[in-house]
């Protein structure tokens, strides 16, 4: 079945509907592949991404953390190699667990939607705070924005990238 959506990342107007799940229809542009949530300004995400979400998706997510941690890690060597240290901004940040491999390297924040994350994130000692990014400004840009797997979960993935653009120094980085 076609539905007329524009897509985000090519602007063309056609897509496939591949499937329906939980009332939202599925959808792959025509024109360049990508997929997406056909009007997702209708997904309320901030009772989607509570704390059962973690555990309901990525199963005991926190005893997971030294695998996190160990992928991470190898993010951070491919970070560095383009930018050593400053201020990096972790977009999803989830329970921290990036954050705690950016200790010593980077001057870090991290921003979520999930209460239950951000209470694990700042028990570990991380600066997390929530809210919208898009609703949220900062005093000093950032040398590195991340957003591990966050960017297919949000409504408005074509705002969030124009603004992570205005949000770096002269030099920055997104992962």
């Amino acid at each position: 079945m076609l539905r007329r959506e524009k897509c985000v990342c090519c602007a063309n107007d056609e897509a496939e509907v591949l499937y329906v799940k939980n009332g939202f229809e599925i959808c792959r542009c025509r024109e360049c592949g990508h997929i997406f949530v056909a009007d997702p300004l209708a997904i309320d995400t901030a009772k989607l991404y509570t704390g059962e979400f973690f555990d309901n998706v990525y199963g005991n997510y926190d005893q997971r953390a030294d695998v996190y941690r160990k992928t991470f890690k190898n993010y951070l060597k491919i970070i560095q190699h383009y930018v050593q240290t400053g201020n990096l901004l972790e977009l999803g940040c989830g329970f921290g667990h990036f954050l705690d491999v950016c200790r010593g390297s980077f001057r870090a924040i991290g921003m979520d939607l999930a209460d239950q994350a951000l209470m694990q994130a700042r028990a570990h000692g991380h600066n997390a705070i929530q809210g919208d990014y898009l609703d949220r400004s900062f005093s000093e840009p950032f040398n590195v924005i991340v957003m591990w797997d966050f960017i297919e979960h949000i409504p408005k993935p074509d705002e969030i990238l124009m603004k992570a653009c205005g949000n770096w120094f002269r030099v920055g980085i997104s992962f």
